[in-house]
């Protein structure tokens, strides 16, 4: 089963919001632990980072569709990365992070290599987080380029 599929089933995979005691106090804390810790997630089922409602939803509907149809679901490729193969750095650095209000983006950068004697390449993502009235900062959506982990879920 492609990462990315593993990556979403543990990180996603009855974590409604609620349920996850940790309660991250800066976006930029909140993303670097998404991307940071996803391999924990992926090998060992670790907690997720908090999701907002909306993405936490998404991505039930989306598992419990490849749970009904035995599909390996709608997105089938390593999101970070765009590619099945290759490594990831396991850590990635802020490279610029914008608040208004409880609403925050996180951009954030590290490497990608897709085999031995290949160059590694830069790769970014942003991380679009909103605040909760306790002041814990939750995942809403990840964007690379154009394309969002939302807009994939809800088109299935």
């Amino acid at each position: 089963m492609p990462h990315f599929t593993i990556f979403l089933l543990l990180l996603f995979l009855g974590l409604p919001v609620a349920a996850v005691g940790e309660c991250l106090r800066s976006p930029s804390s909140s993303a670097l632990a998404l991307y940071e810790k996803h391999q924990d997630f992926i090998f060992t089922g670790a907690p997720s980072p908090p999701l907002g409602e909306a993405l936490a939803n998404a991505v039930e509907a989306n598992l419990a569709e490849q749970r009904r149809t035995g599909s390996s679901g709608f997105i089938d490729w390593n999101y970070w990365t765009d590619a099945q193969d290759g490594e990831q750095s396991r850590s990635a650095k802020v490279t610029f992070a914008k608040v208004k209000g409880a609403q925050a983006q996180v951009r954030i950068s590290y490497y990608f290599l897709l085999g031995p004697g290949e160059k590694q390449m830069l790769k970014q993502a942003v991380v679009q987080l909103s605040r909760t009235h306790h002041g814990c900062w939750l995942v809403e959506d990840v964007l690379r380029g154009q394309r969002s982990v939302m807009s994939y879920l809800e088109r299935n």
